[in-house]
């Protein structure tokens, strides 16, 4: 009788044990992503209603949360909060992000959607951070880099969508890339005429031409 007994005892005994073990490992993995995943939720709420500093806390919140070697929610996150701080006028900040990121993740490592959605970022970032220095100061040679670097990510994401057949994100940085070659071409009464985008505004008030000459600085040009 005991014989019998024995493996049934023996399996409530292990019972609660994987349960702990659950719950300290995958248990504990969900809960993080849920965290996280609550947290993005709230940015993007906020975001849509402008809010973008509450956006940008909420998104920071949501990076910290999520576990180190949850790879996707993690570049998610990034994603999210270089677009913020972009749009706030933090556009080298928003920049070195992305460029962390892909760098980080060479290859096959990101899906193709969310490398298409870090380099789509970080050109953003660099249209952005050429048209506030152009609005500064009108020489060449410091905004063209910014410019160039711009328009090569946007033709380069234009025609990789043309050739996966995704006629709206093709259109999508076909517009981005006529307005990066319109930002390269046209003289500065022509590009002051409009109303500048708001985040290079914003990224002119926050001193981005102090930043542009101490990145040159840094790279001895």
């Amino acid at each position: 009788m005991k014989r019998h007994i024995t493996p049934l005892l023996l399996v409530w005994c292990l019972y609660p044990l994987s349960v702990l073990l659950l719950h300290f490992t995958k248990g504990e993995r969900w809960r993080g992503a849920e965290s996280a995943m609550l947290s993005r939720t709230q940015a993007v709420g906020f975001e849509q209603e402008g809010r973008l500093q509450k956006a940008a806390q909420y998104y920071r919140t949501a990076e910290a949360t999520a576990l180190a070697d949850d790879l996707l929610l993690q570049a998610r996150v990034k994603i999210d909060a270089a677009r913020v701080a972009i749009l706030q006028g933090e556009a080298f900040e928003g920049v070195e992000k992305m460029e962390q990121l892909l760098a980080a993740s060479p290859g096959k490592t990101l899906p193709k959607p969310l490398r298409a959605e870090a380099n789509a970022t970080c050109a953003l970032g660099l249209y952005y951070a050429a048209y506030a220095l152009r609005l500064d100061n009108n020489e060449p040679d410091l905004w063209q880099k910014e410019a160039a670097e711009a328009r090569t990510i946007f033709l380069r994401l234009h025609e990789q969508a043309r050739r996966a057949n995704l006629p709206e994100e093709a259109a999508l940085y076909g517009r981005n890339l006529e307005a990066t070659i319109r930002l390269q071409r046209g003289k500065l009464a022509e590009i002051a005429v409009n109303p500048p985008p708001p985040a290079s505004l914003a990224a002119r008030d926050k001193s981005l031409f102090h930043k542009k000459m101490e990145r040159l600085e840094k790279s001895g040009s």
